[in-house]
């Protein structure tokens, strides 16, 4: 959609803001593939000219630049994930209030939740004009139908007795022998029977860790993990080896959670839990792209059984309702 909103106007100067390098690479791939000329990236070690027609950039990058020299050079500023437009001191706030740009495009899959931050949104963009719901993508035949299954965790008396929501996380989920196993299990099962492609959402590194030890230990298989850490080049060398299944499984961390595109992409696994709807919807759109043969993608969460981390499994569930997925 952003592409076909720039070729509507061939001699506009474009800016492209998101939060994440991985988005950056995976859109200009993109657009050298829709035929656009003259595309820069900055950030990541990258740099562009003036003379560039579009300029792909992180936030994280533009904000360095001094408003002098960027506030009169573009037509049109499109900024995804959008939803990250939610306070009027962001990044994203103070870029925007600078660009002299008219015509202004924002993308997201989750809207803000509080009216300050969509009135934040909507000075700095403006209104929403479209909506296409993940039930209407469905019926259109151009996004993949959720399936989810949720996998029961036995009952420990020792996590049981903890208190604090840090440690129960910790021995419930990152450090959870049990659960760990069951996540390799599934996600092990599906690569090498099935043939699948999977992906593997964690919430910390130690989790990613853990799981990667563990699949060496008992299946004799080597997991990708990317994280922050990983630079920009590698995720996107990753990313589309997962696509194209000359990799089939990956952990991820939250820097894959937004924006990442991997079209034959089966199954998600959310390992790292969670309550937000942001959060769990983000990470379902990892894999609702169609590709050739695909019409599905596999979700496997967790029905979790312990203090707060059952809430938010309560709660994850009742996303999924709302959406009349289960």
């Amino acid at each position: 959609m952003a592409g076909s909103f720039i070729s509507c106007y061939t001699n506009s100067k474009v800016l492209f803001l998101c939060h994440s390098l991985s988005i950056i690479n995976q859109t200009k791939s993109e657009f050298k593939k829709f035929g656009f000329k003259k595309v820069g990236v900055l950030g990541g070690g990258s740099t562009c000219t003036w003379e560039d027609r579009i300029i792909l950039s992180t936030i994280q990058s533009f904000i360095k630049l001094n408003p002098k020299k960027y506030k009169d050079k573009f037509d049109i500023v499109i900024v995804d994930e959008c939803h990250h437009i939610n306070n009027e001191k962001s990044q994203y706030a103070k870029v925007l209030k600078n660009l002299f740009a008219p015509r202004r495009l924002g993308f997201t899959a989750t809207l803000p939740s509080t009216k300050y931050s969509k009135l934040v949104l909507e000075g700095l963009i403006g209104p929403v004009i479209g909506e296409l719901t993940v039930e209407e993508g469905i019926k259109m035949e151009i996004l993949a139908k959720p399936i989810i299954k949720m996998i029961p965790v036995t009952y420990s008396n020792f996590i049981g007795e903890l208190k604090l929501y840090k440690d129960i996380y910790r021995e419930g989920v990152v450090q959870n022998k049990t659960r760990n196993r069951l996540i390799l299990i599934k996600a092990i099962d599906r690569i090498r029977r099935e043939n699948k492609s999977v992906l593997v959402m964690v919430k910390e590194i130690a989790h990613g860790e853990v799981l990667v030890e563990m699949a060496k230990e008992l299946f004799d298989y080597d997991l990708t993990f990317v994280r922050g850490s990983t630079d920009g080049k590698t995720r996107e060398e990753v990313r589309t080896a997962l696509d194209e299944k000359g990799i089939k499984g990956v952990i991820a961390t939250a820097v894959w959670r937004e924006g990442i595109n991997v079209r034959s992409l089966d199954t998600i696994i959310n390992a790292c839990g969670g309550r937000s709807e942001i959060m769990t919807i983000q990470a379902i759109g990892r894999g609702l792209r169609l590709a050739d043969g695909k019409t599905e993608v596999e979700i496997i969460d967790f029905l979790d059984r312990y203090k707060y981390l059952a809430q938010h499994c309560v709660e994850r569930m009742s996303i999924y309702a709302d959406k009349r997925w289960l």
